[in-house]
């Protein structure tokens, strides 16, 4: 269990965290479907 009031500036860390692996997921899906497309193609 974590404390958030032991730092200040805890919750933008997290949010930029989740918003890093959500570009990364993002990226990782687009390459995949862009190389499905090309197979099709």
């Amino acid at each position: 269990m974590r404390q958030s009031s032991a730092r200040s500036g805890s919750l933008w860390e997290e949010i930029f965290f989740i918003n890093s692996n959500i570009a990364c997921l993002e990226l990782n899906y687009r390459l995949r479907f862009s190389r499905y497309e090309i197979s099709i193609l």
